[in-house]
């Protein structure tokens, strides 16, 4: 029973460290919903075999800079290297490589304001808590998967 108290302090106490290490499945989700967007919206066509190398290859970049680089040089970094990497597995013009960089990241932002808004309301706490201690950190993340997922399947039935 130890064990469980344990766990459950680790979860709701503010700790940066436990938090970096449980968002490794969560850049996953997020890497394989982005590419369901742009992909999407912008008719690119591929194999199996490329989506699974931008997947991985982007859920490790993603993870990798959460962990190395300090924003706002995080996103600049994440930007330029989704860019160069749906260039490179997609086989895309740098335009619209571009477009398929910013066109999840637009409805990524816009989901996150309307969860954490949401969750902020629910939950009385400011906005560094929230991004501090573990649980409400993975639940806002999977909030905001789960509506751009949503989204996504709104934008691939509505064509």
């Amino acid at each position: 029973m130890e064990i469980f108290q344990t766990i459950w302090t680790a979860l709701t106490t503010e700790n940066e460290l436990l938090t970096n290490i449980l968002f490794l499945p969560i850049n996953f989700l997020e890497t394989v919903v982005n590419m369901l967007i742009f992909t999407t919206i912008l008719n690119i066509d591929t194999d199996r075999k490329s989506k699974l190398k931008y997947i991985l290859l982007g859920t490790l970049i993603l993870y990798l800079n959460g962990i190395l680089v300090k924003n706002p040089y995080r996103s600049c970094a994440n930007v330029f290297l989704f860019i160069a990497l749906t260039k490179f597995f997609f086989k895309v013009s740098i335009i619209k490589a571009t477009f398929a960089t910013f066109t999840p990241t637009f409805v990524t932002v816009l989901s996150e304001s309307i969860i954490t808004k949401i969750f902020s309301s629910v939950i009385d706490f400011n906005s560094l808590t929230l991004v501090n201690v573990p649980i409400y950190r993975l639940t806002i993340a999977f909030g905001i998967e789960i509506l751009v997922f949503l989204i996504y399947l709104l934008i691939k039935y509505s064509k």
